[in-house]
């Protein structure tokens, strides 16, 4: 059964405009975190869950010379040069770039951590490993007015000026 050359580009590993040869290994992971509150005898209630932010750990290889499928040739034998520069370059910055793996895209993600391995065996390509949240935009808005401004309710409605004391009838 032949695929489409399509479904392969669509899914190759890719951070930002960053196109990885190879992923080696990646761990994707999703969490929530319990809060819990001490009540009489040692127990605990549990009044709020809150989903953390996703995070992506990846070991990957950039090679000197792409492939060539779904993306511009890089003649200079410097691919793997230009994307090491161009990774450092997210993490200096903090850009938000969105991840594609085979697995799942993630949309607004920071690359927090970035490491790069190097020895005889491996100088010539990338291997390097990255870790990657995503995080969650908040939206800012103006609310005119919610409430009414405080009053002291001891506060009459209006100044009657002066009074004189007047006698109680029970």
């Amino acid at each position: 059964m032949a695929f489409p050359l399509s479904i392969f580009q669509q899914r190759r590993p890719r951070i930002g405009r960053i196109r990885l040869d190879c992923t080696v290994t990646e761990r994707h992971s999703a969490s929530v975190e319990v809060s819990t509150v001490p009540i009489e005898d040692g127990a605990h209630v549990t009044d709020h869950a809150d989903v953390k932010n996703r995070m992506l750990q990846l070991v990957g290889i950039i090679t000197p010379t792409p492939d060539t499928i779904g993306a511009q040739f890089d003649r200079s034998g410097l691919h793997h040069i230009n994307a090491h520069e161009q990774l450092l370059e997210l993490v200096r910055r903090r850009e938000l770039v969105t991840v594609f793996t085979p697995l799942e895209s993630l949309e607004d993600c920071l690359v927090v951590m970035y490491d790069v391995d190097q020895s005889v065996d491996t100088s010539q390509a990338l291997h390097f490993s990255a870790t990657i949240q995503q995080i969650q935009l908040s939206k800012l808005g103006t609310v005119s007015r919610i409430a009414e401004a405080d009053r002291d309710l001891g506060e009459a409605d209006e100044d009657l000026g002066v009074q004189g004391t007047q006698e109680v009838v029970a």
